[in-house]
C-alpha cells in the first residue's frame, strides 16, 4: 500500500520535500543545454521572419533575443535576466497579435526556453 499525504491542502501520492528549489520535468521532456538553446534562439529568429511585425517591433524582438543569446553564452547564464528578456519578447509578440496565430515554428523554441527557465 502506498502512503498518501496531505500537506497544507496539497494532495498526492508522490511528494518531493526538501530544501532549495526543485525542478520537475515531465516524463518525456528534455531541458536542453545553453548550446541547444542557442539553436532555439536561431529558430525563433527564423520564425520572426514569417510574422507581420513592424520594423520597430522586429528590432525590439531582435534586441531581446540578442540579450538572451549573449547571456546563454556566459559561463553561468543568469536565468532571471533571460526570463526578463523572454517576457519582453512574448509581451511584444502578444501586443502584435503574433502569439494568437503563431505556429509550432514560434511556439516550440519558446517552449524549450521557458522549460529551461523552469516555467
Amino acid at each position: 500500500m502506498r502512503d498518501s499525504y496531505d500537506i497544507r491542502g496539497v494532495h498526492g501520492t508522490n511528494v518531493n520535500i526538501g530544501p532549495g528549489q526543485q525542478y520537475v520535468a515531465g516524463r518525456d521532456q528534455h531541458i536542453g543545454s545553453s548550446h541547444e538553446l542557442l539553436t532555439e534562439i536561431q529558430s525563433l529568429r527564423r520564425a520572426l521572419d514569417d510574422l507581420r511585425l513592424t520594423g520597430a517591433e522586429r528590432r525590439e524582438a531582435d534586441r531581446a533575443l540578442d540579450e538572451v543569446a549573449q547571456e546563454l553564452q556566459s559561463p553561468q547564464p543568469d536565468r532571471s535576466r533571460i526570463a526578463t528578456q523572454t517576457n519582453r519578447l512574448t509581451t511584444l509578440l502578444q501586443r502584435a497579435g503574433a502569439l494568437a496565430t503563431a505556429g509550432a515554428a514560434l511556439l516550440t523554441p519558446l517552449g524549450a526556453l521557458t522549460a529551461w527557465l523552469g516555467f
